[in-house]
């Protein structure tokens, strides 16, 4: 390789890496300047330029390896909509916990838990050049569902076929934490490895906590006519299993509450708290509601949504917008007593809890929502209300 084109790859491996200092210009006019040497405090012979060229590109090839991978921010941020707070970066802790097994080798990289949620991503490098991917994907999926950049239109059986001589290897990461929501996602980075992604909501608040993790990894084959059905060949007794665990703590955190009735009587329900947790990253949301009046709620067919809103967004309230949403994708609704079976009409008494998460950008005092339902779309009441910081 010529020093032009040893050149040419260090610009190259700085620009795919500055897709991570982008926010900070003057970083990353610093990293090209350095690179391209266009402050030159001596003359150096043709030599010791090739030398420092080659330590640009490993030093630089090491960088961008580790920044191309998706990290928290990207899959939490992946949603449309959600807002990511600029200082967000400060909240995750860089992890270095590394597991080996016979076929793979996982090291946690990043983390973060607000007490409640667990954010972290694992890095997994096969060790037989075998091709990785996750319990949700299929040999007869295609690539694409592994990594939303990849190219090629083929199979992920054909392409292991093809590049890893027929060689796959399913990899998952669960938690037995006791959790309400729990998610796993990856991407396939450009050298095979795998970044798996969990993000998992726990029943109970805990400040600190040692997680336990469960690796397993079950090697596969697939011939030539196993890629015609999309199936592959696997012995479930090869499958390994590796537990670990990785000791969290709470970022801090403000608890902002509401306790003053708000009552709904279209919806027949009358909202007694709302409970708000900022996060960093967020503001986490908890909502109780219970039912007051029967036939009105059960109108609803159990579509009952309530929306957080800028009234000031459109001078009619039904139609104003929603907040920006957190990063925590969906929202969920639970029943806090046994007044009913989810099949059978409610009855007067029932209490349900509604978790959602709204920007971190829509911090105040003073909030307004509006009751939904999310089966036909129909916008109900609305109700402004004030909340005060919490104290022990």
């Amino acid at each position: 390789m010529t020093l032009h084109e040893e050149q040419e790859k260090v610009q190259r491996a700085v620009r795919a890496s500055l897709s991570y200092v982008q926010e900070d210009p003057w970083l990353a006019q610093r990293v090209i300047t350095n690179v391209k040497g266009e402050k030159p405090v001596k003359k150096l012979s043709a030599t010791t330029i090739l030398v420092i060229v080659l330590i640009c590109v490993m030093a630089t090839g090491a960088l961008a390896a580790t920044l191309n991978a998706w990290g928290i921010l990207d899959f939490a941020g992946s949603y449309q909509g959600s807002y990511v707070p600029a200082d967000s970066g400060n909240s995750i802790t860089q992890e270095n916990l590394t597991v080996q097994t016979d076929l793979v080798t996982c090291t946690i990289r990043e983390s973060y838990y607000d007490g409640k949620i667990l954010r972290l991503t694992a890095d997994i490098t096969s060790k037989n050049n075998a091709l990785l991917f996750t319990g949700g994907c299929g040999a007869d999926d295609p690539i694409q569902d592994l990594s939303r950049d990849f190219k090629e239109e083929t199979t992920i059986g054909a392409y292991a076929f093809e590049h890893c001589e027929g060689r796959l290897t399913e990899v998952d990461l669960y938690t037995s934490v006791d959790w309400s929501d729990y998610s796993l996602d990856c991407m396939l980075n450009e050298d095979r490895s795998l970044t798996l992604y969990i993000e998992a909501q726990f029943m109970e608040e805990h400040p600190d906590l040692e997680v336990p993790l469960q690796l397993t990894c079950l090697p596969m084959t697939i011939s030539a006519e196993q890629v015609e059905d999309g199936d592959v060949s696997f012995d479930a007794s090869k499958m390994e299993r590796t537990d670990f665990s990785l000791p969290v703590h709470s970022v801090p955190v403000t608890t902002l509450v509401s306790t003053e009735p708000m009552d709904f009587p279209g919806e027949g329900v009358r909202v007694t708290s709302v409970t708000l947790i900022v996060t960093p990253l967020e503001i986490r949301v908890a909502l109780d509601y219970e039912v007051t009046d029967p036939d009105a709620y059960n109108a609803t067919e159990d579509g009952l949504w309530f929306e957080f809103i800028d009234p000031e967004s459109h001078e009619t309230e039904a139609y104003a917008q929603r907040l920006t949403d957190g990063l925590t994708s969906g929202g969920s609704v639970l029943r806090l007593n046994g007044n009913g079976e989810w099949d059978q009409p409610i009855e007067a008494g029932a209490a349900f809890r509604q978790t959602d998460a709204i920007g971190r950008n829509n911090l105040s005092d003073t909030y307004t929502i509006r009751a939904y339902n999310c089966w036909d779309k129909t916008r109900y009441e609305t109700v402004t209300f004030k909340v005060t910081e919490k104290t022990e």
